[in-house]
């Protein structure tokens, strides 16, 4: 179903619903609290830390992203156990960041949270909180031609440009100190945002 919808009084607004293969995908417009109820109503199972890791994100865009694996509508498309369903989102940011802490949604403190991140950025970008302990540069170098090439043969994917520099980050940081995400600068020439970093409170 396209186009906007109106939660239950008190939970989040539903700003968008639609279904890719096997994910029901609703967009959300609200804050921690609202979000977690809208969670809540929809049969989604939170765990303790929800709320807090949901206000972390409030504090910083009241925009969230819900899915949800649809059964029956794997087995209408005949879709396999494990199949990835690739998503494609805009977001226009003149900074973007990739969100690291929700990694640790439901993990013991102790947990090491092993992720791997790929970023494509017109200029070699500068990173917040830079690569160190818990998040290790693995690769930053120029895009290889037969990486954009594949990448643009992609569906969807005939926007990327043929030249854009390439960083590989590891993740491996303890849940409990895993209370950050990843801003970028993606021109090399500014300052990330220690607040989308999580590293300050918002203004």
């Amino acid at each position: 179903s396209d186009g906007p919808t109106c939660a239950k009084a008190g939970s989040a607004g539903e700003l968008y619903n639609t279904r890719i293969d096997a994910l029901d995908i609703t967009i959300l417009r609200g804050g921690g609290e609202s979000v977690g109820q809208w969670a809540r109503e929809h049969g989604f199972q939170l765990t303790p830390d929800a709320p807090e890791v949901l206000d972390f994100y409030a504090a910083r865009s009241p925009i969230f992203m819900a899915a949800r694996f649809n059964a029956h509508a794997a087995k209408e498309r005949n879709q396999g156990q494990g199949e990835g369903t690739p998503i494609h989102l805009t977001i226009p940011l003149d900074d973007p960041w990739v969100p690291l802490r929700v990694l640790g949604l439901g993990k013991a403190s102790g947990d090491i949270i092993d992720a791997n991140v790929f970023l494509l950025t017109p200029d070699k970008p500068n990173l917040l909180p830079a690569p160190a302990n818990g998040v290790f540069e693995e690769r930053s170098e120029p895009a290889s031609k037969s990486l954009l090439d594949d990448l643009r043969s992609d569906k969807g994917m005939s926007w990327v440009p043929d030249k854009m520099w390439f960083t590989y980050l590891r993740i491996g940081e303890q849940s409990s100190r895993l209370r950050y995400d990843l801003a970028i600068d993606e021109s090399g020439r500014g300052t990330p945002s220690p607040v989308m970093a999580g590293l300050e409170a918002p203004p």
